[in-house]
């Protein structure tokens, strides 16, 4: 599969990130949380993702940048088994990965916890297929 992070798979509508915060389950894997919403499957995307690192967890812009960055690399290499779930289970998954540590933080650990969390998204998004 391919491992680049294109425009399309970057969610960028408001009212699409008003409803995933609105109602959005949660995962929480420390020093990150993750929103996401399971729904059936609308477009040729199979999961839109959005990095977020809040101002007022790190103050310096070059640091929320760096583990924004990190994020994004950790996710791009690590997407193809939430991507090929969704796309088997004719489901569109959007989620939202939230830094919530108060220090910038080493590669490793991003990545180290961005796959927990694709990892238990993977296995909700098969319990809800099984379910339905």
């Amino acid at each position: 599969m391919e491992q680049r992070l294109t425009k399309q798979e970057r969610l960028n509508k408001q009212d699409a990130i008003q409803a995933l915060f609105k109602k959005g389950s949660s995962i929480k894997e420390r020093p990150f949380r993750s929103l996401f919403i399971i729904e059936e499957s609308e477009g040729e995307i199979p999961v839109q993702v959005l990095f977020v690192v809040p101002k007022r967890k790190l103050k310096l812009a070059v640091d929320r940048n760096r583990v924004k960055r990190l994020m994004r690399e950790a996710y791009r290499k690590n997407k193809s088994g939430i991507n090929e779930g969704a796309t088997s289970a004719g489901k569109t998954v959007t989620v939202a990965l939230i830094f919530t540590g108060h220090k910038p933080i080493s590669y490793s650990t991003v990545e180290d916890k961005i796959i927990l969390i694709l990892q238990r998204l993977q296995k909700t998004l098969i319990n809800e297929t099984s379910n339905a």
